[in-house]
C-alpha cells in the first residue's frame, strides 16, 4: 500500500529560489526510509510540506490515498508525527513527565490512563528514570529520546524525524539511531522517514531516497544506492564507513554480509 504519494510536487520560496522541482514518487506502507542530501537539496523543506507546514501545489501530495490541501490537513496531521532538530523547541513542561502529558493532554486522554500511558512510553525508549528530571538537565540524545516517546504515545502511523540527529555528538547519534530500529521492530505497521545528514543511519533503512537541487537522484534499497561513492561525492555527500570497509575487502575478493557496521565486524 502506498502511504505517501507525490506526484510532480513542487515548491519555491520566491521567484528565484526553487526548493522542490517537479519531485514525483511514492512510499510504501511500512517502510523506513532514509531522506538524504546536502544542505539545500530540498529534502528538509519536503518534510515540511508532508506535515503541511508549508502549502504544496493543489494534488501534489496524497497521505493515506487523501489529497493534502487546507481541508484534510488537520484530518491528516492527527494521524502523523514530527521530531524536529533542536529538542529544546520542543519541550514545553517543566518535567519529561509533564512534557509528556501536554500531549495527552491535547487528545484528551482521560487522567487515569495518563500515567500507564507515560510510562509504557517512555520505558520504550529507556527514560522512565528520567520522568521527574528538568528536561534542561538531560544530555541531547536524552531530549530527543523524550520528544520521541512523546510522538509514539500519540499513536502515529508516520512519523517524521527531520534532522533529529543534527546536534547531537556521536553517542547521542547512536542512541536515537538505536531507538528508531527499536521503534522499527516494534510497530512493523509504522511507516518512519528520516530526513538526515548521518549516512551510517541511512545504510540502515529500508530505502533511501536522495535529493539534490530540489530533484530525487536517486531511490532505492540502501546496499544499492549507497554503494556508488562516485554519485554520492557528486551531490556532496559522504560515503558511509561500512560501505568503504566491505568495498576494500570485497576488491580483495573477501565477500562480507551485513548491513551494518556490527554485522560487517561480526562475520569477518
Amino acid at each position: 500500500m502506498k502511504i505517501i504519494e507525490v506526484n510532480h510536487l513542487s515548491y519555491k520560496y520566491n521567484e528565484t529560489d526553487v526548493a522542490i522541482n517537479d519531485v514525483s514518487f511514492s512510499i510504501e506502507a511500512g517502510k523506513y526510509v532514509a531522506i538524504i542530501g546536502h544542505n539545500g537539496s530540498g529534502k528538509s523543506t519536503f518534510a515540511k510540506l508532508l506535515m503541511g507546514l508549508l502549502e504544496p501545489n493543489e494534488n501534489s501530495i496524497k497521505e493515506f490515498g487523501i489529497d493534502l490541501n487546507r481541508k484534510t490537513i488537520h484530518e491528516l496531521r492527527n494521524r502523523m508525527g514530527i521530531v524536529f532538530q533542536n529538542p529544546d523547541n520542543q519541550f514545553v513542561g517543566a518535567t519529561v513527565r509533564d512534557d509528556l502529558a501536554f500531549g495527552l493532554e491535547n487528545r484528551c486522554v482521560k487522567r487515569e490512563k495518563m500515567d500507564e500511558i507515560i510510562n509504557e512510553y517512555a520505558k520504550k525508549v529507556n527514560m522512565v528514570e528520567f520522568l521527574d528530571k528538568e528536561p534542561e538537565n538531560l544530555s541531547g540524545g536524552q531530549k530527543q529520546r523524550v520528544a520521541i516517546a512523546g510522538v509514539l504515545s500519540m499513536n502515529p502511523e508516520i512519523v517524521i524525524f527531520d534532522e533529529a540527529t543534527a546536534m547531537l555528538d556521536p553517542k547521542g547519534k547512536k542512541e536515537i539511531r538505536e531507538t528508531i530500529l527499536k521503534m522499527k521492530k516494534e510497530n512493523p505497521g509504522m511507516t518512519i522517514l528520516s530526513i538526515t545528514h548521518d549516512i551510517e543511519e541511512a545504510y540502515q533503512a529500508d530505502e533511501v531516497i536522495a535529493f539534490n537541487d530540489g530533484k530525487v537522484v536517486f531511490q532505492g534499497k540502501p546496499t544499492e544506492v549507497l554503494k556508488d561513492q562516485k554519485k554520492l561525492q557528486e551531490i556532496g555527500l559522504d560515503i558511509p564507513f561500512v560501505v568503504l570497509l566491505k568495498n576494500k575487502l570485497e576488491a580483495k575478493g573477501v565477500k562480507i554480509e551485513g548491513s551494518s557496521l556490527e554485522e560487517v565486524v561480526k562475520n569477518l
